[in-house]
């Protein structure tokens, strides 16, 4: 398991190569993945109408919606177990 920490970016959504902007820690969760897959996983969760996901991702997609309305965009940062992955239009680079 990996502890899955997304934070949206404050601002323009276009990564800059720092971190520092990134102070709007929104949620976590537990995620049976690991790496790209779970920062894949996060996105879908966040992103998703609930009628696509299994159940327990939409028991997460209902916890994170209980205090944010926010989608997970380019520009955002997810980190798995340590590693902070920035959202591009085609995929993840890690930080």
């Amino acid at each position: 398991m990996a502890l899955v920490e997304i934070f949206l970016n404050l601002g323009v959504s276009l990564y800059r190569g720092e971190f520092a902007n990134y102070s709007r820690h929104v949620f976590e969760y537990e995620s049976m993945l690991s790496g790209v897959a779970a920062a894949e996983e996060a996105y879908k969760i966040i992103n998703s109408a609930s009628f696509e996901l299994n159940d327990a991702q939409s028991e997460i997609q209902s916890e994170y919606l209980v205090n944010n309305e926010d989608p997970l965009l380019c520009g955002d940062v997810v980190i798995v177990g340590g590693v902070a992955y920035v959202c591009l239009q085609d995929g993840w680079k890690i930080l």
